[in-house]
């Protein structure tokens, strides 16, 4: 069963309308239509007899036109009901819908946003080769960050050009880069900052790719200078647990399971902390449905994740090693396969 089908059945609805309308952009437009590419960021989906019809307005017409979708221009949500007067039930994402825009769409509404979540959790073929080529960017630029590296480097310059990076390899950033020097890496979500980067001290890059609407992240961590003792145990305690937590991953366990192996394994075995889930769903958004956390979760295959164990010792340093994987019935797939050894750069 197709997605489109899957969705109008399950929600009994007889039709279905999602948004991508500034400022509330919904995501699963793309999903369910299957553009790669162009923002319609003033258009509607409307999901009526196994069919999708774009619903634009003339500033978007040209676009529509090319993505060889029925389209459909329109001046104002009101007409929606004049077009298609046999709807009398319409499926809604509640959590991205205005007040304003819900009471001028005049039908019978159902809230379908869990449903249009569950049904895009698993990913499709598409999905997962622009999902790998998302993942060979970031991939690229973390074999280049060493070379960019210097005494005059600031955590944001270093961000910029990672993303300038992300430009000219044919995609853009996914999210804001965090790039954290010293104990700014022991902040999980630090704002990356003018700091200067210092002799013998850890650098934390968190970055991710979006191509054709789909997103990576991955985060890995180099060193400038000598690393001491303590960052190396660290360090490999990190890294032996993140592999541990992909070969846990497997169709039918339950995602808690794996954070709660994660997080007890890192809080035991170091001074620091693990303080955020293991794993996040990823795809059209960089976090989607909460797969390594707290929350139970139902693992299934060919659900993209990502799996990010990460240590914190406040006011000294942090590790954190993420990779986007994708669950396979055998084993996960890791697609960010960039080294996950501690890069040592040497000081200059």
């Amino acid at each position: 069963m197709n997605r489109i089908k899957e969705l109008l059945s399950k929600s009994k609805v007889d039709a279905v309308l999602i948004m991508n309308i500034e400022p509330l952009k919904d995501s699963s437009f793309f999903a369910f239509s299957g553009i790669e590419e162009g923002s319609f960021i003033y258009s509607s989906l409307l999901l009526y007899k196994d069919k999708p019809t774009l619903l634009v307005t003339e500033l978007e017409e040209l676009e529509a036109k090319s993505t060889g979708l029925n389209y459909l221009v329109i001046k104002k949500l009101s007409d929606i009901k004049k077009k298609f007067p046999k709807i009398k039930t319409l499926g809604i994402n509640y959590s991205l819908i205005s007040i304003s825009r819900n009471k001028k769409l005049r039908f019978k509404k159902v809230d379908i946003s869990k449903l249009i979540s569950q049904i895009l959790d698993q990913k499709n073929e598409s999905e997962y080769h622009r999902f790998k080529k998302a993942c060979n960017i970031v991939n690229q630029i973390a074999k280049e960050i060493p070379s960019w590296v210097n005494k005059d480097l600031t955590e944001k310059s270093l961000a910029k050009e990672i993303e300038k990076r992300m430009i000219d390899l044919s995609g853009e950033p996914s999210f804001k880069t965090i790039v954290a020097f010293g104990e700014n890496s022991a902040v999980p979500h630090h704002t990356t900052s003018d700091r200067k980067i210092k002799k013998d001290e850890i650098i934390l890059i968190d970055f991710g790719a979006k191509y054709k609407n789909i997103c990576s992240d991955m985060t890995r961590c180099f060193f400038f200078g000598n690393p001491n003792k303590e960052i190396m145990q660290v360090y490999n305690i990190v890294k032996n647990i993140q592999l541990e937590s992909i070969n846990k991953i497997k169709p039918g366990r339950n995602g808690k399971d794996i954070y709660k192996y994660a997080k007890e394994s890192i809080e035991k075995t170091t001074p620091g902390v693990m303080n955020h889930s293991l794993g996040h769903g990823i795809g059209y958004e960089v976090h989607e449905a909460s797969t390594l956390s707290s929350i139970d979760y139902n693992l299934k295959e060919n659900v993209f994740t990502t799996v990010e164990p990460g240590c914190y010792i406040e006011n000294q340093f942090g590790v954190r090693i993420e990779d986007c994987i994708v669950i396979r019935k055998a084993k996960a797939e890791v697609l960010t396969t960039a080294t996950k050894e501690l890069v040592i750069i040497p000081f200059h």
